[in-house]
């Protein structure tokens, strides 16, 4: 299998206190790119993970499991959101939905 794909994970930081500018400040979001190989699933997997039919949905393999936290993903430029995943060894299968 090859991992040829780029996914993005983005990690949106919390809000915090700023003493020099006297209130609350937001940080940029942390976007953390690897390589993967992204697939869609078949009709009848699609059916078992998602009901709505109208979804674009992904499966992302990865070769290197990612164990950060992240708020969505970015794949072609698409947000996606983390449905489940599956760890086995050294590698990683996460099920994204797109955004609607």
């Amino acid at each position: 299998m090859r991992y040829t794909d780029k996914i993005t994970f983005v990690s949106k930081p919390k809000d915090h206190y700023d003493p020099d500018v006297g209130g609350m400040v937001s940080d940029l979001p942390v976007e953390t790119v690897r390589m993967a190989r992204i697939t869609k699933p078949v009709k009848e997997k699609s059916e078992t993970l998602i009901s709505d039919q109208g979804v674009n949905q992904k499966i992302v393999h990865m070769k290197q499991p990612y164990l950060g936290e992240y708020d969505h993903a970015k794949i072609d430029g698409k947000k996606y959101f983390f449905i489940n995943q599956t760890i086995s060894g050294t590698r990683q299968i996460i099920y994204m939905r797109g955004d609607s």
